[in-house]
Parts: structure tokens; C-alpha cells; sequence
């Protein structure tokens, strides 16, 4: 079992992070992205470091 430790968040500064840091791999620096969202606020309670991929259970990156 994973100890999860939850968080308010705001979903749409969430995803747009994400959005950011894959950008910054230099393999998709060159790409562009539209990220639109019609609310400007949506609420989530998640384990911020499993949300974005950190930690003993990072994402990796094809290649790396």
C-alpha cells in the first residue's frame, strides 16, 4: 500500500504545469501547445507527487 498524502489543488494549474515541464524536454521544445479550459477553477484532492509523476514512481521519458 502507498501512504498518499492529498492535497487541494486547482486541476487547470495542475495540467498546464504538466503541459510546461513536458515542453521543456528538449524532444518536445519545439512543439505547441493550445491548452484552453473554460473554468478557471476546478478543485481535485490529489497526492501532488504521484499527480506529476515524482518520485519512487516517476515517469520516465522515452529515450532516457
Amino acid at each position: 500500500m502507498v501512504p498518499l498524502k492529498l492535497e487541494r489543488v486547482n486541476l487547470v494549474d495542475e495540467v498546464a504545469e504538466i503541459i510546461i515541464d513536458i515542453l521543456n524536454h528538449p524532444e518536445f521544445e519545439g512543439r505547441k501547445v493550445d491548452f484552453q479550459c473554460e473554468q478557471k477553477y476546478i478543485e481535485l484532492c490529489v497526492d501532488k507527487l504521484l499527480f506529476q509523476g515524482g518520485g519512487k514512481y516517476h515517469l520516465q521519458w522515452p529515450g532516457a
